[in-house]
């Protein structure tokens, strides 16, 4: 009588292995599902954009599009390749002449603001006619300035977002 290497017993274990293995495997899988959908149930999206462009009530707005809250981490702003650690209004006192007589309001962004998801900040608002306005979108909107802010989740996933590229991009 000859022994057989393949008996039930044996291929019954490698069986049960192989199922073990596989079960291991959906279970990580759903892990890695279940933290992607942690991690987009509090995606912050932070976009900087005009409203009321050619009107009385320009406003250039930082907003918060996602739905999970942004902690800025940084507010930088470059102008011909320099970087200063500034808001951007303190930044745009100085480009404005004493002549001119700008009227707007403003709101100060700084490193560990919490903007809450779907809020609107005015980064800068008019408050004169629309002559007021169109300087204060010229004076934003120069060429070589750029706004740059950087920000995180509340799982610390860091992102940019500037006024130039619009889109938020992944800091890693």
């Amino acid at each position: 009588m000859k022994n057989k290497f393949w008996t039930s017993e044996k291929l019954l274990t490698i069986v049960a292995i192989l199922i073990s293995i596989s079960t291991l495997m959906v279970f990580i899988y759903q892990t890695n599902l279940i933290r992607k959908q942690q991690y987009l149930s509090v995606y912050p999206h932070l976009a900087l954009g005009d409203y009321y462009t050619n009107s009385p009530n320009y406003r250039y707005v930082l907003e918060n599009k996602g739905i999970g809250p942004a902690l800025i981490k940084s507010l930088k702003i470059k102008d011909k390749n320099k970087i200063y650690d500034k808001n951007l209004v303190p930044y745009l006192r100085k480009m404005i002449k004493k002549e001119d007589s700008l009227h707007y309001t403003f709101a100060i962004i700084e490193e560990g603001r919490l903007i809450s998801a779907k809020e609107k900040i005015d980064l800068i608002a008019s408050k004169g006619g629309k002559i007021n306005s169109n300087r204060l979108y010229k004076l934003i909107h120069r060429e070589n300035l750029e706004l740059i802010i950087e920000y995180e989740s509340i799982y610390g996933e860091r992102w940019r977002i500037s006024s130039i590229s619009k889109i938020p991009t992944r800091i890693k």
